[in-house]
């Protein structure tokens, strides 16, 4: 613990109480409000000793500045993850990602044909199967795009929850630190 010393104040003559920790450093009298330097370490230890000031020291704050803007920080972030994975998870929903019935049927009816075959035959069906498929047969192109739209915001809808819970880390990080650190100060 540091030592207290009892340096006068030239203006006043009253007493300034200041601690070794103060030295080479500028106080200001509680009576005058005269700026007074503070000796040396070794000018300080001929002043005469005092008692430590009585009152909370200024660094017992309730909640440190660190834990408020910590919280504070992993509020933002627990929001915009579930700004993120709520807008995506809006957007994926009206997707259109449904396969029509006629091409889903036209795969069942070739995958059939394929497990039936033997193998010698399957180049040959595959060959007389990839000339007769038409158009007709694959998904509509918007569809396509909506499927591959959906895969992009699914990963999106992740990254969201990804962000969410590191925010929700962040904020019950900093909200317990500070409990702990305003609880081991009262």
């Amino acid at each position: 613990m540091s030592q207290h010393f009892q340096l006068p104040c030239p203006s006043c003559g009253s007493t300034v109480v200041v601690s070794q920790a103060q030295a080479g450093r500028e106080v200001s009298c509680p009576s005058c409000n005269t700026i007074n330097v503070v000796p040396t370490l070794r000018k300080l230890r001929e002043l005469e000793p005092a008692e430590a000031p009585a009152g909370k020291p200024r660094s017992t704050r309730e909640w440190q500045s660190v834990h408020l803007s910590g919280l504070s920080t992993g509020l933002a972030i627990l929001f915009l993850g579930i700004i993120l994975a709520g807008t995506f998870g809006l957007l994926y929903s009206r997707l259109n990602m449904e396969i029509p019935a006629e091409v889903d049927a036209n795969r069942q009816r070739m995958m059939a044909d394929v497990e039936q075959a033997p193998a010698d035959q399957l180049f040959i069906l595959w060959k007389s199967t990839i000339r007769s498929v038409e158009l007709t047969d694959q998904p509509p192109n918007d569809i396509v795009d909506d499927i591959k739209r959906g895969r992009l915001f699914f990963q999106l809808i992740v990254a969201g929850l990804v962000v969410t819970t590191i925010g929700l880390g962040t904020t019950l990080w900093f909200w317990a630190l500070g409990l702990r650190s305003a609880r081991s100060q009262s």
